[in-house]
């Protein structure tokens, strides 16, 4: 049996909205930023307003920025990095007043030079924002210590030096933090085995009179 076809209604054209089911209009670019409008095809977008403020008080510190995931990642340059962050601390608007981790990496596997990037991931509490800067330095360079800005990057830039060799100028204390004083390598190089040397532990053990053998 044929299906039968709705019967038109009075009043209604076929394939338009009822009344009271009449649809929303889209608004269109013309009609102003709205929220969710995509902007022109092809337009340059918007660098956020923390790099355009750094851009503006320090020319030429920035050496890229990148935003992967909503985590901006602002890469400054090595003698710019204590100016730029007491900038990020003390500007009213910005106020990253803590620095919540500080890390080394070892990139000798995917750029021969500069060898070790220099992690800051920042954080503001009055304005609950997080950012992330990347210094690098040549493998016997030095980069300056933030801990005059932020006391809390005190053991970080040790714990960074205990374990890649990795020198913080100006800071208060620095020194290994986790491996004795005397030992002979920074085990977070890429060139240090990952078991580490054991033969070396085992005399340093012997030194102190540590009846333990890694060895055995």
């Amino acid at each position: 049996m044929p299906e039968q076809q709705p019967r038109d209604t009075p009043g209604h054209t076929p394939g338009t909205a009822s009344e009271g089911q009449r649809e929303t209009p889209r608004p269109t670019q013309s009609e102003g930023n709205t929220a969710g409008t995509l902007p022109p095809q092809g337009a340059p977008r918007a660098e956020p307003a923390v790099v355009a403020r750094i851009r503006g008080a320090f020319p030429d510190a920035i050496e890229g920025v990148t935003n992967f995931r909503g985590q901006l990642t602002i890469r400054i340059r090595n003698e710019a990095i204590r100016p730029v962050c007491l900038f990020l601390r003390d500007e009213p608007d910005l106020r990253f007043d803590m620095i919540a981790d500080l890390c080394g990496v070892d990139m000798i596997k995917l750029r021969e030079i500069p060898r070790f990037d220099v992690v800051y991931q920042l954080y503001s509490v009055p304005h609950n924002q997080t950012l992330r800067l990347k210094a690098a330095l040549d493998e016997w360079g030095t980069i300056d210590s933030v801990t005059p800005v932020w006391p809390g990057a005190n053991w970080p830039e040790r714990e960074t030096y205990d374990m890649f060799g990795i020198v913080f100028d100006g800071h208060p204390d620095l020194r290994r933090i986790l491996l004795p004083d005397d030992w002979h390598e920074f085990p977070l190089r890429k060139e240090v085995p990952q078991e580490g040397d054991r033969h070396e532990a085992d005399r340093w053990l012997q030194k102190q009179d540590v009846p333990v053998r890694l060895t055995e």
